[in-house]
């Protein structure tokens, strides 16, 4: 189980990576779009794998699969993986609270930044790398004007209103639609 919605995650990632690679917006916003789709995901991962581990396992899986785009995003993953098996260790595994649930999984949202962090840290450098890869000059100019603290902050925010946004539509799909379809446990 935790190896196919590790999957899923990956793939959800992948779509919106992908579609990134055309246009730059929808890579600054892909973690956004993934915050939000991946709520459901995360929620069920949880309920029906209470075991430790296994939101790490996923992290970890998920960082691997985007080593392309720089060995940052899997320190990321790994951390935020472990903060999350923390976070759900210290309360109930077996049946955490809403907010265990909530701020564990805005740190695994949080925890695939890495990918932004060669732009954040390397600037010039990455995009230099980015042109020499075959994008356009177009693209590189609109992703080098996101390479400002302002704009970073934006990003941090968007993960996080994605994240409480998906947590609460996961939460809500959980208790409307799995439960009763049996998939997960009733609360």
């Amino acid at each position: 189980m935790t190896a196919a919605l590790g999957v899923l995650c990956v793939a959800v990632r992948m779509v919106f990576m992908i579609a990134g690679g055309i246009a730059p917006l929808i890579w600054l916003g892909s973690h956004f779009i993934d915050a939000i789709l991946l709520g459901p995901v995360f929620m069920l991962l949880v309920a029906k794998v209470p075991k430790g581990g296994a939101v790490f396992l996923v992290c970890l899986l998920t960082g691997l699969a985007f080593l392309n785009s720089g060995w940052p995003v899997v320190v990321t993953c790994i951390v935020g993986g472990l903060m999350c098996e923390v976070i759900l260790g210290l309360g109930n595994r077996t049946s955490p609270s809403l907010l265990t649930l909530v701020i564990t999984y805005v740190v695994f949202c949080l925890s695939f930044i890495g990918d932004f962090f060669p732009l954040w840290f390397l600037g010039d450098q990455f995009l230099g790398q980015m042109l020499s890869s075959g994008m356009s000059g177009e693209y590189v100019e609109t992703i080098r004007s996101f390479i400002n603290g302002p704009a970073i902050a934006v990003i941090v925010i968007s993960i996080i209103v994605g994240a409480l946004v998906g947590a609460f539509f996961g939460h809500r799909l959980m208790r409307k639609h799995f439960s009763a379809a049996q998939v997960a446990p009733e609360e």
